[in-house]
């Protein structure tokens, strides 16, 4: 598999979604340092990093016959 960190700015060797989760992780300290009124911080700089489109990480799946029949029935939820 290639990485696309070249063209994305994600670290080498890292999927899109490991560096969304990073970005996340990082944005959820800072806003708690805000909220704590930590010294020094007095607004999150990651507030408008954008995540990264990750496209590769996302399947379209479809319910097989069975897991249809358990999911509707006979039309009445249970």
């Amino acid at each position: 598999m290639m990485s696309s960190s070249s063209t994305t700015g994600c670290g080498p060797g890292l999927a899109l979604g490991t560096c969304n989760r990073c970005l996340i992780l990082l944005r959820y300290a800072m806003n708690l340092a805000v909220r704590w009124e930590i010294p020094g911080i007095t607004a999150n700089p990651t507030k408008d990093v954008p995540l990264f489109e990750d496209l590769a990480g996302k399947k379209e799946r479809f319910l097989t016959e069975e897991e249809a029949q358990k999911l509707y029935g006979n039309g009445v939820p249970e």
